[in-house]
């Protein structure tokens, strides 16, 4: 019996890392740790098992500024609706709590339209890196938003208490994405 309610405990999406689009592959992202995830598979090919208590928020519930603006009409999107951000100045922020302080793993759900993406990442206040790879790691073809929901990652050390998150549009970034979810888990070889 515990072998069962362990497995249905952790059998759960949960938001995970698991994206059928994304391919078995891992695709190296921008320097800073940002990539694709193989599809949700430990080294040995077995299911990741995802801590529950991990915070997980639909994009459309961020706080918004700039351009950027919550939308429903393109499917695919995990969580029904995404914000759309193709403008300097458009972003999302989200705030979130954790029991404790540490590394982790900030998983960003978004879709792009054929093409390679970058945006900047700002974690409590402080730029992340050069930013974030938003590549086209479910290959959808040029212009197809619909085939182009997927997810990237950043590795981030994380305080206990109140953490911030920026996803933004920023001079220099190639910004034209609809952001769907962001997730924290803990690192692979955590």
């Amino acid at each position: 019996m515990i072998g069962i309610g362990t497995a249905m405990l952790f059998n759960d999406d949960g938001g995970g890392t698991g994206d059928p689009q994304a391919g078995n592959t891992p695709t190296a992202g921008a320097p800073g740790g940002e990539e694709q995830d193989p599809g949700g598979k430990d080294d040995a090919g077995k299911e990741k098992e995802e801590k529950a208590d991990l915070p997980k928020e639909d994009a459309a519930a961020l706080t918004l500024n700039g351009k950027a603006s919550a939308a429903t009409t393109i499917p695919g999107s995990k969580s029904g609706s995404y914000v759309a951000m193709n403008a300097v100045g458009s972003g999302a922020t989200w705030t979130t709590d954790l029991e404790k302080a540490g590394k982790y793993r900030l998983y960003i759900g978004y879709s792009v339209p054929g093409e390679k993406m970058k945006m900047s990442l700002d974690v409590n206040g402080k730029a992340h890196g050069s930013g974030v790879n938003m590549d086209n790691f479910a290959n959808a073809p040029k212009g197809d938003w619909e085939k182009g929901w997927t997810f990237t990652y950043a590795d981030v050390d994380l305080q206990k208490g109140q953490n911030t998150f920026s996803v933004g549009c920023k001079q220099g970034d190639k910004c034209n994405v609809l952001l769907d979810q962001l997730w924290i888990a803990a690192p692979k070889n955590a």
